[in-house]
C-alpha cells in the first residue's frame, strides 16, 4: 500500500512514503513538512535595459521589463522529494509530489533568470529540511548554466536559500546528498 512507512535507514529511524507499491518498481519520498519554503523557481522577466540593476538587486515585480525572459521560466513547489534511500541523493527532476503553479517544472534546487546582465539575481530557490530528521550533507554542491550566470547560496543545513540567474543563466545541483542530523 502507498503510504508513510518507518523504515531503519544507516541505524536511524527514518519516515519515507513508499510510491507505486503495487509496482515491481517502488519509489521512496522523503515529506517535507511545508511546501511554502520547498520551491524552485526560474525568474520569467527580463529588464528592458539588461546592463541595469534596479532596487539594489531586490526584486520589484512592476520593474521595467518584459516577459520575453528564459525558456524554462516556471514556479514549482514540492511537497515530497524523491531519493534514493542506498546513496542518499535526492533525485532532483522528479515531479510526481510537485505543483508547478507558473510556467514549466522547475527541478528541485534549481534557480535561474534572464533578468540581467549585471550579478542581480532574481531567480530563487529554497529548502526546508526542518522535522524530517535529516538535513542536507556538506558536499552539496551547484554549478551554473548559461550565460554571465551566478548564484549565492546560504545554507544551515535544514533550510537552504538560492538565487540565480544570468543573462540568461541559472543555477542547478551536481550533488545533493541528504545525512542524518548529528
Amino acid at each position: 500500500m502507498d503510504k508513510t512507512y518507518t523504515i531503519m535507514l544507516q541505524g536511524n529511524e527514518l519516515e519515507i512514503y513508499c510510491h507505486q507499491m503495487d509496482s515491481s518498481n517502488p519509489k521512496e519520498f522523503l515529506s517535507l513538512k511545508n511546501e511554502r519554503e520547498n520551491y524552485s523557481e526560474i525568474y520569467p522577466k527580463r529588464l528592458l535595459n539588461p546592463y541595469d540593476c534596479p532596487n539594489k538587486g531586490r526584486r520589484d515585480d512592476n520593474c521595467r521589463c518584459t516577459l520575453q525572459g528564459h525558456d524554462d521560466a516556471g514556479y514549482t513547489s514540492f511537497n515530497k522529494i524523491r531519493f534514493n534511500v542506498t546513496t542518499m541523493e535526492v533525485i532532483v527532476d522528479d515531479a510526481t509530489f510537485s505543483s508547478t503553479k507558473e510556467g514549466h517544472f522547475v527541478p528541485f534546487g534549481t534557480a535561474g533568470d534572464c533578468y540581467s546582465a549585471k550579478k542581480c539575481l532574481q531567480g530563487q530557490f529554497r529548502m526546508n529540511f526542518d522535522g524530517t530528521g535529516l538535513e542536507l550533507a556538506q558536499t552539496a554542491s551547484w554549478t551554473t548554466k548559461g550565460n554571465l550566470a551566478t548564484f549565492s547560496i546560504d545554507r544551515d543545513f535544514k533550510t537552504i536559500r538560492g538565487s540565480c540567474g544570468g543573462f540568461c543563466g541559472k543555477c542547478v545541483p551536481i550533488s545533493l546528498k541528504l545525512s542524518f542530523i548529528s
